[in-house]
């Protein structure tokens, strides 16, 4: 018997690479090489927060074949990449051959993987609407855009400053330090905050430079597609000041960047839905990857090490640490059913007059944890301070929109045709 195959999806991964983008690469082939994807099944951090009904069923079917695209910056660095993920999948499916239960699944989806790489810098509006030109002419739909790729300006450590917080909140100054050092003024080639526009603009555009093609897979097979987007634990609104939207002056530009992340997203979600394309926040909790080292010296790495591990020991479940465990929100958000990860703001957030109630409660924010013992798990948490600052994410997607608008003229390009939805 023929099986059931979902439709065969087109993921994009920025700063696929390395760290975090590389875990959710390694983490997609070997669940979907899968006829039952383990990181599909449903997750008790969220279900005990959105229970699903008892008579749904939540199997999409196996994918027979997927097309990955690694968006990155470093184009050599990336190759080097997909050549270990292709000898880890293939070393993957040897062992599932092994098998008593192997259906052959695995070479089917094998036979149909195809990994491309394509060059893209957040830092600059050109090279993302090349990116998007790129895309559209070479693939028939986006499904899934994962919005990974990040940076942060840490130049040090207030070591004074991190004494103190060890000392009082140890398990919180290995979650969301406030100690960092970060640099202040930093401005991209095209006149923007440098952090902002990475964190923040680059993103938006990026989602916008691509929402015909994400249109597209909607068009094809009636199912959204998926814009995922990478918070922090550190968006904290503490250092954030609206009148410093670029986050020029501040000194915490990569916590409140996270954190206008945070109200973006529930902004695009709550306030604009779209029939096409459904929009999902996430942090992949605490992990070691390069961004760990900048503000570090190499006398400070064992202690750092340490210290996770200590937070990890006194109970902290926000500290996956390895990058494949902590891709598993980003996986799960990409291949569960869509009824798993909450109930659609359009059904749910309706006042008496079937109008979008404009102060609606906080987005979900998924996070990536693990149990005391390390298994990775999800859990679920709400957007902090969403009830004061909700109407800012609104004011943050006006001021990308309009500065998108700005570059399409300037580059001569045409604004981007919605064809299942008028986003603005």
């Amino acid at each position: 018997m023929t099986p059931s195959y979902r439709p065969r999806p087109v993921i994009i991964v920025t700063g696929a690479n390395a760290g975090v983008g590389f875990g959710i690469c390694h983490r997609l082939l070997l669940n979907l090489s899968r006829s039952h994807p383990e990181d599909a099944l449903p997750q008790a951090g969220i279900t005990s927060h959105f229970p699903p009904q008892p008579s749904e069923q939540f199997d999409d079917g196996p994918c027979d074949g997927l097309t990955l695209i690694m968006a990155c910056r470093r184009v050599k660095i990336a190759e080097t990449a997909r050549t270990k993920l292709l000898k880890l999948l293939d070393a993957d499916i040897a062992r599932q051959k092994r098998t008593k239960s192997y259906d052959g699944h695995a070479e089917v989806f094998r036979k149909n993987l195809r990994i491309d790489i394509q060059y893209i810098d957040l830092a600059v509006v050109r090279s993302i609407m090349d990116f998007g030109e790129t895309i559209r002419v070479g693939y028939p739909y986006v499904s899934h855009l994962i919005c990974n790729a990040g940076v942060a300006s840490f130049c040090g450590i207030n070591y004074l400053q991190a004494t103190v917080q060890m000392l009082k909140e140890p398990i919180r100054a290995v979650t969301t330090p406030e100690y960092n050092i970060q640099r202040v003024g930093e401005m991209s080639v095209d006149g923007l905050g440098w952090v902002w526009q990475c964190n923040i603009f680059g993103n938006y555009v990026l989602y916008r430079i691509l929402q015909p093609q994400l249109n597209a897979y909607f068009t094809s097979t009636s199912q959204k597609a998926r814009v995922i987007w990478m918070s922090s634990l550190e968006a904290i609104s503490k250092f954030y000041d609206p009148a410093d939207r670029q986050l020029i002056k501040s000194a915490h530009s990569y916590e409140c960047s996270k954190f206008q992340l945070d109200l973006l997203v529930g902004h695009l979600e709550q306030m604009k839905p779209d029939v096409a394309v459904k929009h999902l926040l996430m942090h992949p909790g605490v992990v070691v990857t390069n961004i760990s080292f900048l503000p570090i010296g190499w006398w400070m790495v064992l202690p750092m090490y340490l210290a996770f591990w200590l937070a990890k020991l006194l109970g902290s479940p926000n500290h996956p640490l390895k990058a494949y465990k902590s891709a598993i929100t980003p996986v799960h958000l990409s291949i569960a059913h869509l009824k798993l990860l909450a109930p659609s703001i359009a059904d749910s957030q309706q006042n008496g007059n079937g109008n979008l109630d404009q102060s609606p409660r906080s987005p979900p924010k998924f996070g990536s944890q693990t149990t005391y013992w390390g298994r990775p798990i999800v859990g679920v948490a709400d957007v902090e301070d969403w009830e004061t600052y909700h109407a800012e994410g609104g004011r943050i997607a006006d001021d990308c929109e309009r500065l998108y608008e700005t570059f399409l003229k300037s580059e001569g390009a045409e604004p981007q045709i919605e064809t299942a939805s008028q986003h603005y």
